[in-house]
């Protein structure tokens, strides 16, 4: 049973929000705190998208197609940041990369020119990796597409959070549009679910 409401969410959110809009700086330091900042907004509002998807059948839906595993009744936590936000923004996908369409470039040059890794363990950089998410980058899937940008950001959280990424002013090439997009994606998924109807 959903049991958060959406005014509990749109708190949470508006808290954080303002802390993100006090970072006034444009400096590496700003950077790394604004994308932890947009981060948490995103981390909280995917885990009320995973709780609406298990509730409405759309989990089901996933692994009839293949896209989470079928003996889970909770999805990974990778998962439920990607491809379950890219399946439920399905009805939204052509709108929001077409605004973020200058991200999503920045993005697919960073892995082109191998100026940024986003697959990274232990610090050893996985190309494979890398590649497979450009090719997603450029797939004419919509949904393929936005998803492959969400693994891109997730990645960027994990190699921030664990300590995989170096602290250089280069990384603001990739943190600002990985801001920018947070913020987008959050904003629109915070509108579909104020019209949930049992939120």
């Amino acid at each position: 049973m959903i049991i958060l409401k959406i005014w509990e969410l749109e708190q949470f959110c508006k808290r954080w929000n303002e802390k993100l809009d006090s970072y006034k700086q444009q400096d590496l330091s700003a950077d790394f705190d604004k994308f932890f900042t947009a981060f948490v907004i995103y981390n909280r509002i995917y885990n009320v998208v995973e709780v609406v998807l298990n509730e409405t059948g759309g989990f089901t839906e996933l692994k009839k197609l293949g896209l989470i595993e079928k003996n889970r009744n909770i999805v990974l936590e990778k998962n439920a940041a990607t491809i379950c936000v890219a399946y439920y923004l399905q009805q939204h996908t052509e709108e929001l990369l077409n605004k973020l369409d200058k991200e999503i470039n920045t993005f697919k040059n960073a892995i082109e020119k191998k100026q940024f890794y986003f697959y990274l363990y232990y610090g050893k950089r996985k190309r494979t990796k890398d590649l497979e998410l450009l090719q997603g980058l450029n797939s004419l899937n919509e949904t393929e597409k936005l998803s492959s940008l969400l693994c891109i950001i997730y990645h960027l959280r994990c190699n921030l959070f664990h300590g995989e990424k170096g602290y250089n002013p280069d990384q603001s090439i990739i943190l600002r549009p990985a801001i920018i997009c947070l913020t987008e994606i959050s904003r629109i998924l915070l509108v579909k679910l104020r019209n949930h109807e049992n939120l």
